[in-house]
């Protein structure tokens, strides 16, 4: 679905080099029924792939990458043209305000007229070949609602028997609420020294003192002043040994000292959600539009498969 790529994004794409011939660009390389795809189709839809490819690959690696896509930008527009071609064989018709309205899309994208008029020209196009190109699309796009989209379905049986055999894909992490105490070395200051606080600052805890207020006092956290509260955290969110101490408390139970990488750290739970499968009425419009993206997507190869046995295609 995407021939001429470059007209539906003429701000981000760029023009093909000026030193190569004009019967090189205008070459057939593929006829499908009685519509033709040129080299230049071929290179507009390229070069954006090129552009993002040549900061990753070079040489020959990057020779097989651009072979490749160019084979399936091909295969796209050979898919493309049989769609044009069944749309004009069904005389699917769109109405010209459509196009407009398209049209206006594209120029809203650019700072002024004249730069989307000077865009035009450097694409060697025309203001009548960029409608021509949406009333393709917008044709195409209709065949597509008519022959694919309307005629699918999804029921709630199916919904439902999706959500039991996939529960996993609903199931909602065990979390913790923490709140938390962390204490590390200053500038010119020893292990020892940062751990002898997080050890004051345990001993004001276990004597009853608010956590808060210990956390406000003593933490180095960017949480510290909300009295180090960091919310809910889900298992494997946290660093290893934290994570294991943090999920082995009870609520309302501190820790003692746990050293990491960072510092010392002092944590206490103050809430735990267990493990839950979410319920099928929060899920099954998720679940509903997941089916019929299935469903569109083989009915769509279905459609198109078909329409390649019954097509004329010959590749140059």
């Amino acid at each position: 679905m995407k021939r001429l790529l470059l007209l539906l994004f003429l701000s981000v794409l760029s023009c093909p080099g000026s030193g190569v011939a004009q019967e090189q660009l205008h070459k057939i390389v593929a006829v499908v029924n009685d519509e033709v795809i040129t080299q230049n189709e071929i290179n507009i839809l390229l070069q954006p792939i090129y552009n993002e490819y040549k900061d990753f690959y070079t040489g020959e690696e990057l020779a097989m990458k651009i072979d490749e896509a160019r084979t399936d930008v091909l295969n796209r527009l050979v898919e493309d043209n049989l769609l044009l071609s069944e749309a004009k064989k069904l005389k699917v018709e769109v109405e010209s305000q459509q196009v407009d309205a398209k049209i206006k899309e594209v120029k809203d994208r650019f700072a002024s007229v004249d730069e989307f008029e000077k865009i035009i020209i450097q694409q060697n196009t025309s203001l009548a070949e960029l409608r021509k190109v949406y009333e393709e699309r917008l044709k195409i796009s209709k065949l597509i609602d008519d022959q694919i989209t309307r005629r699918l379905m999804v029921t709630p049986v199916e919904v439902a028997e999706y959500y039991q055999s996939h529960q996993d894909e609903f199931r909602q992490p065990e979390k913790v609420k923490v709140t938390n105490i962390l204490i590390k070395p200053n500038e010119g200051e020893t292990r020892e020294e940062a751990l002898n606080r997080a050890k004051t600052a345990l001993t004001e805890l276990n004597q009853g003192a608010d956590f808060a207020e210990v956390a406000k006092k003593y933490s180095q956290g960017l949480n510290a002043e909300n009295g180090g509260e960091l919310g809910y955290v889900e298992k494997g969110q946290m660093i290893k040994d934290i994570d294991a101490v943090m999920f082995g408390l009870d609520v309302g139970k501190t820790s003692g000292i746990i050293e990491s990488k960072i510092g010392f750290h002092i944590i206490k739970i103050t809430d735990k959600t267990e493990s839950t499968v979410m319920p099928l009425e929060e899920v099954s419009q998720d679940i509903m539009r997941l089916l019929h993206k299935k469903k569109f997507e083989q009915k769509y190869r279905e459609y198109v498969d078909n329409l390649k046995q019954n097509a004329y295609i010959s590749i140059k």
